[in-house]
């Protein structure tokens, strides 16, 4: 895995690049990436991106795992906290994030308009 730290002067923040790959007898790729910035000992999980022929793989909930691990024993991180957005009326992030032993922060679903589709916005966290 890749991990990429990016430390500003005054703010202890990190920027955290995680990858997993793909790997064949003849080549490796790279099929998921997470980011992730931490201040204090809270960590916000930015992005979490599987390519679609590896979606629904388990790949997802791999790189998560990972990145919550590196979070927890490199930093000694005690908690994570993101916010997933998904098109209004789908499930299938919120799903994935409650599967992963996420919690709603709050009840409070908010919505943003991009212009093209509307997406409902949820809060979550999780101690690690």
């Amino acid at each position: 895995m890749l991990f990429t730290k990016l430390i500003y002067p005054n703010k202890f923040i990190v920027l955290m690049t995680n990858s997993v790959k793909q790997s064949t007898s003849y080549k490796s790729s790279t099929i998921g990436t997470t980011t992730s910035f931490i201040y204090d000992k809270t960590a916000v999980i930015s992005s979490i991106n599987i390519i679609p022929p590896y979606k629904r793989l388990n790949h997802g909930s791999t790189l998560l795992k990972a990145t919550e691990d590196y979070l927890k024993n490199n930093f000694n991180i005690k908690k994570t906290k993101l916010l997933a957005w998904q098109p209004t009326g789908s499930t299938d992030l919120v799903d994935f994030y409650v599967k992963n032993n996420y919690a709603y922060s709050d009840t409070d679903i908010r919505t943003y308009d991009d212009g093209v589709q509307i997406f409902d916005l949820y809060r979550f966290h999780k101690h690690i």
